[in-house]
């Protein structure tokens, strides 16, 4: 079976025509075979330590996909789908509904069932930066490749209480602090529904948990189309 990262730098596969805000660290390419997908290629320097054996591609409705991964001179290049905002820039944006953070909650909870059950790993850093929202409105983590090449092991306990984290912080901007009970003190507003939920997460089971009945209040799954939109900034057109 051949091994998922390439032994070859990215670039006889794609086509990079757009620089991220640190060049040379993370860039937009296109396949050269086919001009339409768009990928986010991150690069990293190695250790020298090849621990590249522990990549796989990576396919989950809440998790930011790994598409390819290459390595050259110690160099590793890895190929992401594209996404549009962080939860942090769509929070700092608009002001989410609850039912808009309980269906945040429930996917999330999905994608980190999927790390701890099927890929064995903690995620260890869930965080509004690294939890994305797409165009469609799907929600995913991401850093995907860092848990399975460094093997992060933890409690799963650690990554649930991230999630109450999150979401004080999306009800408190500015925030600063990473201790849930610190942050659930921190709180001045929030239905007994979701201060119950936040709470939770310190000793509930991911299970559990999507049987709460915060969880019962998501809105349906597109309702972050609008709020990315809005974000974003669209060119209305006259369509006559």
């Amino acid at each position: 079976m051949p091994l998922f990262c390439k032994d070859h730098t990215p670039w006889m596969k794609y086509q990079k025509f757009k620089e991220g805000p640190k060049p040379g660290k993370t860039c937009l390419a296109y396949a050269t075979d086919s001009p339409g997908r768009v990928v986010a290629i991150k690069e990293y320097k190695t250790s020298g330590i090849d621990k590249t054996c522990h990549l796989k591609m990576i396919s989950h409705p809440n998790i930011v996909n790994l598409l390819d991964a290459f390595e050259q001179s110690r160099t590793l290049y890895l190929a992401y789908e594209i996404m549009d905002l962080s939860l942090e820039q769509l929070q700092s944006g608009i002001q989410l509904k609850e039912s808009d953070l309980a269906f945040i909650c429930k996917e999330l909870l999905h994608g980190l069932w999927y790390i701890h059950r099927d890929l064995g790993v903690c995620h260890t850093a869930l965080t509004c930066d690294n939890v994305f929202v797409s165009s469609q409105g799907s929600v995913k983590i991401a850093n995907i490749a860092a848990c399975l090449l460094e093997r992060h092991q933890g409690s799963e306990q650690f990554d649930i209480k991230s999630i109450g984290i999150i979401i004080c912080k999306v009800l408190e901007p500015g925030l600063s602090t990473h201790d849930l009970g610190t942050s659930y003190a921190s709180l001045s507003h929030g239905s007994d529904g979701l201060r119950a939920f936040i709470s939770a997460t310190a000793t509930a089971t991911i299970q559990a948990l999507l049987q709460h009945v915060f969880i019962s209040y998501a809105a349906a799954e597109g309702c972050l189309v609008v709020p990315v939109m809005k974000v974003r900034g669209l060119v209305l057109h006259d369509y006559e």
